[in-house]
């Protein structure tokens, strides 16, 4: 039997969880070879995003381990969360903002530096590999002393060495791109 109510106070079956459950998006692909990359959002793990790879002809794996979630707050709106060289994953994690590598076979590891004094204060987005993967450029943007600086920065994809300021002053960065040859920067 149908329940009358006043308009707009019926309840109904559908709530936002429910909604929200059949929302997996997809996001970023990426080409590594024979493979495809892509991030798949997941509203059932409290909107973690993962980095997923399939071969041709197999099956989608997760290759972001739990306890990472890759995105970027950087320009509050993130994007350009991860960057791929053959098998190697470099991504931006949530929690603390900072660039990690992750080899197969190992955990990820940290290759930007924590910041003692405010956590997630340096963000890096929109990371592109030189050809040789070895240098990582990216955006960062770093939330310091009440004052947001925008960035381009190169770093070791090993994480040897810190962060090297390439460009600074503008109020936004977006899309480094490396040249084929690996000699000029876009």
């Amino acid at each position: 039997m149908p329940t009358v109510a006043p308009y707009g106070s019926w309840r109904s079956p559908i709530g936002g969880d429910l909604v929200a459950a059949g929302g997996v998006s997809l996001d970023e692909i990426r080409v590594a070879g024979e493979a495809v990359l892509w991030l798949e959002g997941r509203p059932l793990e409290g909107g973690r995003e993962v980095v997923c790879r399939a071969g041709p002809g197999g099956e989608a794996e997760d290759l972001t381990p739990e306890g990472f979630n890759v995105r970027t707050r950087v320009h509050e709106y993130g994007g350009g969360a991860y960057a791929v060289h053959g098998t190697t994953v470099l991504f931006a994690n949530f929690g603390d903002q900072r660039l990690y590598r992750h080899d197969p076979g190992r955990p990820p590891r940290p290759i930007t530096p924590a910041n003692s004094r405010t956590p997630a204060a340096h963000r890096y987005a929109d990371a592109s590999l030189t050809p040789d993967g070895r240098l990582l450029v990216c955006v960062r943007e770093r939330h310091e002393d009440g004052k947001v600086t925008n960035e381009l920065v190169a770093l070791p994809a090993d994480g040897a060495a810190a962060p090297v300021v390439l460009v600074a002053g503008r109020d936004f960065y977006a899309s480094p791109r490396c040249s084929p040859d690996g000699r000029r920067l876009a």
